[in-house]
């Protein structure tokens, strides 16, 4: 519609359905990764600090921390 009639007030309007579509989309794909088979199984997770230096390995340490307390809450 917008390559016939071209015009503010549609640009718009379909932009603001896009980001509400996209949202939607976001939702709908979420509920289809979690809802298979294998979701009751468990899942290795690696933290690897890399090259940065002393900041790097406290960022893996607070991320390993994060991860710890929502396993032990789940």
């Amino acid at each position: 519609m917008l390559k016939e009639d071209f015009s503010e007030s549609l640009l718009k309007e379909a932009s603001i359905e896009l980001e509400e579509n996209l949202e939607i989309i976001d939702e709908v794909e979420i509920q289809l990764l979690l809802n298979g088979k294998n979701d009751t199984n468990d899942a290795i997770l690696t933290i690897h600090p890399g090259a940065g230096g002393t900041e790097s390995q406290d960022w893996a340490e607070m991320l390993l921390r994060m991860y710890t307390r929502w396993a032990e809450n789940s």
